[in-house]
């Protein structure tokens, strides 16, 4: 049977997208050989976010009645004892530790924010990494969004079942937070029994993406360390947190297309389609062409509607190019940057 559990701290339908970030640097304090304090940097690049929880999960070998930590963000106390919301003994005595912490009144504009933790510990303490998950606002969009939290340890052979239990079937991206301890080590995901993925060669604390994912009511996903025949310690992989999430439409989705190319002396002639094949509107989308090092096209189209198609014509030196070009039109949706690329080739001279 595996140890441990998940607890469930978020699930709503809010009024934006989920904005979600992690940090997946060890970190090793406390005892006699390690520094009291350490600090994360927290880059949040979004102007304005409603929500924000953060997570922590720690690994200690004393009883957690003996230590002693601090947290701030940029000054701001957060808490002064040791409380963690889930606790977990491994079978090597290491003993897991998982704190989530409410940071929607304190973290509400995009910057760069310093997370200090501090421990007084007879033995070193390790943070195994900490995740951030929040909310957006984005007009006219919903999301359905669900966060649970713990500590889960999976010996071989061994499972995890969870009941997602979403309120309508439909489309929802999955993401776990999980610590594999070896590339030998294999991960096994299925979901009403059906197999979704096998993970392999992971090492270390990883977010393992499993999108477009059709959830029911009913339905349970099961997470199953696979037995092997390769010896590594520890013998367990660790399961922090799983966040799923459906949103109420696609968002922009912008494509591009060479429509023509030709060239005249000294000069070509580059024509391309650009659309939105997706159900919003897709602000400034910068188109980029170079060849050979050179920049030869830089533009910014300033909206693409949805499902609205856009046809731009540019006209380069062909003494700045090779007989190559590379044509990239860049977008965000829903704060990530996405690029599509078109390669062509330069026509001879007519």
């Amino acid at each position: 049977m595996p140890k441990g559990d998940l607890l469930e701290f978020v699930r709503s339908e809010v009024r934006g997208v989920v904005y979600h970030n992690s940090i997946l640097d060890e970190m090793r304090l406390g005892g006699r050989n390690y520094p009291r304090t350490g600090r994360y940097l927290i880059e949040v690049d979004e102007p304005q976010l409603d929500e924000l929880y953060l997570t922590i999960v720690s690994i200690l070998n004393e009883p957690v009645n003996k230590v002693m930590w601090k947290v701030s963000i940029d000054g701001l106390n957060i808490t002064r004892e040791f409380k963690p919301q889930v606790v977990n003994e491994s079978s090597i005595g290491s003993i897991y530790a998982t704190h989530v912490f409410d940071l929607s009144k304190i973290v509400r504009v995009g910057k760069t924010y310093a997370l200090m933790i501090t421990f007084d510990s007879s033995k070193p303490v390790i943070i195994d990494g900490i995740e951030l998950i929040g909310v957006r606002r984005v007009e006219g969009v919903l999301t359905e969004v669900s966060y649970m939290a713990g500590c889960v340890l999976l010996n071989p052979s061994e499972a995890y079942s969870i009941k997602p239990s979403p309120s309508k079937p439909g489309p929802y991206n999955l993401s776990l937070f999980m610590n594999v301890p070896s590339r030998s080590a294999a991960v096994d995901i299925t979901l009403n029994n059906m197999h979704l993925k096998t993970l392999n060669g992971l090492l270390g604390l990883s977010n393992v993406q499993l999108p477009s994912l059709h959830l029911t009511q009913d339905g349970v996903l099961i997470i199953k360390h696979k037995e092997a025949t390769e010896m590594y310690h520890p013998r367990f992989i660790s399961i922090y947190s799983l966040l799923n999430y459906s949103m109420s439409c696609r968002g922009p989705e912008v494509t591009m297309t060479l429509d023509e190319i030709s060239c005249k002396g000294d000069e070509c002639n580059v024509s391309i389609i650009i659309r939105n094949e997706g159900d919003l509107t897709c602000d400034n989308v910068m188109v980029v062409g170079f060849s050979a090092g050179n920049i030869l096209i830089r533009d910014v189209i300033n909206a693409v509607r949805a499902g609205e198609e856009v046809r731009k014509n540019y006209r380069i030196s062909a003494r700045s190019a090779d007989t190559r070009v590379v044509l990239k039109a860049i977008y965000r949706r829903f704060g990530r940057q996405f690029i599509n690329e078109v390669k062509a080739s330069l026509p001879s001279n007519g």
